[in-house]
């Protein structure tokens, strides 16, 4: 058990491109249905994000909210 909630998470190169802005401190994403990838020798967990997860993403500046369309 993880107490401290967090997790590691590559995210594609593709979704970083695509929405620049929500990729700051303070940004959050919407995401569904996101594979985890357990490495087994570390037991460490990772969530692979690409554009296929990512539902909706938020600028820290509430001005900007990307849909994904």
């Amino acid at each position: 058990m993880d107490p401290t909630g967090a997790i590691r998470c590559t995210v594609s190169k593709d979704v970083v491109a695509l929405y620049p802005k929500a990729f700051r401190k303070g940004a959050a994403l919407l995401l569904k249905e996101v594979p985890v990838l357990t490495v087994a020798e570390y037991t460490e967990h990772y969530l692979c994000v690409t554009q296929h997860e990512l539902i909706q993403a938020f600028a820290p500046d509430a001005c900007h909210m990307y849909h994904r369309t």
